[in-house]
């Protein structure tokens, strides 16, 4: 089997399919593969498109482009019935139930607070101090940005004294 350029052949063709599959996805997706070019004009736009055998390129084109327009209808579908949904149930960006502070997902102290736990500056300081250091932590209460804070932003990490979630 020395010397056979059988499975060379094979890997060259392979590797030829997918270099013109993944342009192919990338020029579908940028809007220069309309219906109106059919598959022998496509194959002859790019010099890696004609690395691929003929009848080979134009299957794989007419099932790539079925099921990309398939894809793009179904994110079409799916967008319009998430606007709807959006439209009947906006986000209530007011607080409920009497408090006067703005929700914390919502918040950019949230993400601020993210920031500064991934910088470790709460392992520096009590929570009152860290809330202190940023007008966004200033806008909840004492009790809310110790202890809603940290049980909402999502990190999970080992408290330190004075740090306590109740």
């Amino acid at each position: 089997m020395s010397g056979s350029s059988w499975p060379v052949s094979i890997l060259q063709v392979s590797f030829a399919l997918l270099v013109a599959k993944e342009i192919l996805q990338q020029d579908f997706c940028a809007g220069m593969l309309p219906r109106t070019l059919g598959p022998a004009e496509v194959h002859e736009m790019r010099r890696e498109y004609e690395a691929v055998e003929y009848e080979k390129f134009r299957t794989n084109l007419n099932k790539l482009r079925k099921k990309l327009e398939f894809q793009q209808s179904s994110a079409a579908l799916d967008d319009a019935a998430l606007q709807h949904y959006m439209g009947l149930n906006p986000v209530n960006m007011n607080p409920t139930g009497g408090m006067n502070y703005p929700r914390w997902d919502l918040s950019d102290a949230q993400r601020l607070l993210k920031e500064d736990i991934a910088a470790e500056r709460h392992k520096a300081m009590k929570p009152q101090e860290l809330r202190m250091t940023r007008l966004e932590y200033q806008r909840f209460p004492k009790d809310v940005f110790r202890n809603t804070s940290i049980r909402r932003s999502g990190v999970s990490l080992k408290l330190p004294i004075g740090w306590s979630q109740k």
